[in-house]
């Protein structure tokens, strides 16, 4: 059986995006008055979409799926094992 005592990695995922949702959020905020003095309104929400679409084909393409998956099967597909027990919609 495969130790999976290195693939604890919730709290470090959890505590990462947590703090870049923070930091993001500040940016956004300080910079729309800076950005919006420059190029408008209508130019900044142009950009929020353009990085809207972006994210959305982000998950589209790169994102795995995870649906009916364990966190400890989603964790040892993540790590490159695709050896990974049957998911409880194949039995």
């Amino acid at each position: 059986m495969t130790n999976l005592n290195c693939f604890q990695v919730k709290p470090y995922g959890t505590s990462l995006a947590t703090a870049s949702n923070w930091i993001l959020v500040f940016a956004v905020t300080y910079l729309m008055f800076v950005t919006t003095d420059s190029i408008g309104f209508l130019g900044l929400f142009w950009i929020y979409s353009l990085f809207c679409i972006l994210g959305a084909l982000f998950v589209w393409f790169i994102v795995p799926e995870t649906k009916n998956k364990s966190l400890v099967e989603i964790q040892l597909n993540l790590a490159g094992n695709n050896n990974s027990p049957p998911s409880t919609s194949d039995v």
